[in-house]
């Protein structure tokens, strides 16, 4: 066997079966079909996953926002006047608590419906 002769189940000299042809187009074929599916599915296996891990982290963070009460120390600055505390005060401190607003930002909203309380009955 010379340098560059190749033997593939045969003698020297002969050339490749035709089935041999037949075998390498079909591998190719199976071969890009395996990655035109597997791309995609392990794309989506990722996706699942991490939607899996988010679902997961948000009960777990909304579980712990939850359990959060309001302290008595809280509901006491708000009964300022000594007349208990009413809706409006509560569902700030409740709001507050839960991280849903910022107090900052409940002044604002408050020094605007004032604003557009024209009679100033809070109505």
């Amino acid at each position: 066997v010379g340098y560059g002769d190749i033997i593939m189940g045969g003698r020297r000299g002969e050339e490749k079966p035709e089935d041999l042809d037949d075998l390498i187009q079909t591998s190719r074929l199976v071969a890009t079909i395996f990655i035109l599916v597997a791309a995609p599915c392990s794309g989506m296996a990722v996706a699942q996953a991490s939607k899996s891990l988010l679902a997961s982290r948000k009960e777990r963070v909304e579980a712990e926002v939850l359990s959060r009460t309001l302290s008595l120390d809280m509901l006491h600055d708000l009964d300022a006047d000594g007349l208990g505390v009413d809706r409006i005060g509560f569902l700030c401190a409740a709001l507050m608590a839960l991280d849903k607003v910022y107090a900052q930002e409940l002044v604002d909203i408050l020094e605007h419906f004032q604003l557009l309380d024209r009679d100033r009955n809070g109505k």
